[in-house]
């Protein structure tokens, strides 16, 4: 869930390796 890991990991550099990584485990 990219708005959970967003919302834990906040809007900085971890919140955005966070979200790639969360991008690249989750693929559709």
């Amino acid at each position: 869930m990219v708005a959970m890991c967003a919302t834990r990991c906040n809007y900085n550099l971890v919140g955005t390796v966070c979200i790639l990584v969360d991008r690249l485990t989750f693929v559709p």
